[in-house]
């Protein structure tokens, strides 16, 4: 793909990262191993995990599923959405005619980080401390992929947008047509996978705090969507004195008080998600329900500041002096759609986990009659 292809020094810099980032794994996993045996052989004690009658890894490996489905379709995928007189390529055909060192990179990469996160999920009681760490070392040189691709795609966008964009007539709002170029369905499946199986590691080395870490991926998914999802932060490009600027307007600069709503919304799901494992019973119900409803009640919400920022934008644009703009592309609310899509799988998880709470706490008060003492069992 013009624009795209990777230069002869980029071909060896980035052949030479790939066989450092399959070498660093394995290394740290030879080191874990030599430790682990040192350490039998000098009578410390294992860390055992878990009985499998109390780990249910169900849902970790429908993770690892999802995880490799998206690689595959990563792989086969528009990988960057071009407008213009110029193709929209996959991973291997956006080289052009270099060197596949980013196709052949992502997948080695991958591919080791699957089977190390398959075998610390498998080895999950004897050998997470060992494998999982060299599973997250793993994952530096696929998303390092993606991170650089992710550059290079938006500085030729700019590029595209920069030659594009004066031709376009004069127009009030934003105009219609699409220009530049961005992450494609490819990109975004391809850093799907590659997180889903990071976290997959994390869940296992975390053990008792697995919930934790789920609230923890929940809320950062939340706050990045909320973030990024047009209309509620409109950033463009427009062409304002014959000169091609990139720019943007905050929520509450395009929104009225509608857009207080979505925010609002976004925060009171944010708060359910931690506080449900610790409600008293006839609470948690009732806070789990409307946190499974969630992606109703946030896209209703959503819908009121992008109809606010739909109304407010041409007024902003002409009183800046933009004679044209456009939106860029992109596929950023997918981000949104997947916290949606997490949000009520943690909040029954933390359903469960309150009811776990609370039959612990039974189970250790003291007999009637018995004295009580506090921070002992």
């Amino acid at each position: 793909m013009a624009g795209m292809a990777p230069s002869s020094t980029e071909v060896f810099v980035v052949t030479v990262l790939t066989v450092i980032g399959m070498l660093a794994p394995l290394v740290v996993l030879a080191g874990l191993v030599v430790r682990r045996r040192l350490r039998r052989q000098a009578g410390v004690p294992t860390p055992v995990g878990s009985t499998a009658g109390t780990d249910n890894p169900v849902g970790r490996y429908v993770l690892l599923g999802v995880a490799i489905v998206s690689a595959a379709f990563a792989v086969r995928a528009q990988f960057v959405n071009a407008h213009g007189p110029i193709e929209s390529p996959s991973l291997f055909t956006l080289h052009g005619q270099a060197e596949p060192v980013y196709w052949i990179a992502f997948m080695l990469g991958v591919g080791l980080l699957t089977v190390l996160s398959g075998l610390t999920l498998r080895r999950r009681h004897s050998l997470r401390a060992v494998i999982g760490p060299a599973a997250l070392v793993a994952a530096l040189l696929p998303l390092g992929v993606l991170a650089v691709l992710a550059v290079k795609i938006r500085r030729h966008s700019s590029e595209l947008v920069t030659a594009q964009l004066p031709a376009l007539p004069p127009a009030r709002g934003l105009s219609k047509a699409a220009l530049g170029a961005y992450e494609g369905i490819g990109w975004w499946l391809a850093l799907t996978a590659v997180l889903t199986l990071v976290l997959i590691v994390v869940l296992v080395l975390a053990r008792r705090w697995e919930l934790v870490v789920a609230i923890a991926a929940a809320l950062v998914l939340l706050a990045i969507g909320v973030a990024t999802t047009p209309g509620t932060t409109a950033g463009f490009w427009g062409l304002r004195q014959g000169v091609v600027t990139k720019s943007s307007y905050g929520p509450f600069a395009l929104g009225d008080v509608r857009a207080l709503w979505f925010y609002l919304g976004a925060l009171v799901l944010a708060a359910l998600l931690v506080a449900i494992p610790f409600l008293p019973p006839w609470l948690r119900g009732l806070a789990t329900s409307i946190a499974v409803a969630s992606p109703l009640w946030l896209f209703l919400a959503l819908l009121q500041v992008q109809n606010a920022a739909d109304d407010r934008l041409p007024e902003l644009l002409a009183a800046d002096g933009y004679t044209t703009a456009t939106r860029p592309g992109g596929l950023e609310g997918l981000t949104l759609v997947a916290a949606l899509l997490v949000a009520p799988i943690v909040a029954v998880r933390g359903l469960r986990a309150g009811r776990r709470l609370r039959k612990a706490g039974h189970a250790d008060q003291p007999h009637q009659g018995a004295p009580t003492t506090i921070g002992t069992r």
